[in-house]
């Protein structure tokens, strides 16, 4: 069985935003190799699956899966965000 646990971080919330939109992001959330974050509908818009703010071609975008409980724990105590 998993134990739940409270954590209390501070942080600069735009960094749960995502780096088109600029809207806070909303599962499924994914991250380029150069840790850039994307919302799903964004991503699904993007040509060629590329980051735009790498410099260098790193490859695509994957989807991360410890990023959508991070975001949906912070959405469900922020639900106006």
């Amino acid at each position: 069985m998993l134990e739940t646990v409270t954590v209390t971080l501070k942080m600069d919330s735009t960094v749960l935003h995502c780096i088109f939109c600029s809207q806070p992001l909303k599962p499924p959330v994914f991250k380029c190799k150069g840790n850039h974050l994307a919302c799903g509908r964004c991503l699904s818009e993007l040509p060629g699956n590329r980051c735009h703010r790498c410099v260098e071609p790193r490859g695509g975008f994957e989807h991360d899966p410890a990023m959508d409980a991070v975001v949906s724990a912070y959405r469900s105590k922020f639900p106006s965000v």
